[in-house]
């Protein structure tokens, strides 16, 4: 390949990578406009920090379910079927990060529970 074509090549990549992350920029400056012109940012903000507590609070059962060894493929299928945000307890928190204390916190009670592990 010539240099003339390989120079030409990574203008493009460059071009259109730079492209891409203008996109994207505009879109989230669109999303967050819509967003405070419609009064939802806090919301947003506050749903976000809470998914976020939620998918961190799941990262910790699934690093100890793939340390374990399985002597049964089925049991392990049964058991990752349980390692999702669906299964979680769901916290109901004023906690915010930009808050130093926590005003109230209630986890709600599920009626099953991981007594298979």
């Amino acid at each position: 390949m010539k240099t003339g074509h390989k120079s030409y090549l990574i203008f493009t990549i460059l071009f259109l990578s730079i492209l891409d992350a203008c996109r994207t920029y505009h879109k989230s400056r669109k999303n967050k406009f819509l967003l405070n012109r419609r009064g939802n940012e806090n919301l947003h903000k506050v749903q976000c920090r809470r998914m976020n507590r939620l998918r961190e609070k799941l990262k910790q059962p699934k690093k100890g379910f793939e340390l374990q060894e399985w002597q049964n493929e089925e049991d392990k299928e049964k058991a990752a079927t349980v390692l999702e945000l669906s299964y979680l307890s769901e916290e109901e928190s004023e906690f915010e990060d930009d808050e130093q204390t926590v005003k109230r916190i209630v986890v709600k009670p599920l009626w099953w529970e991981r007594n298979f592990f």
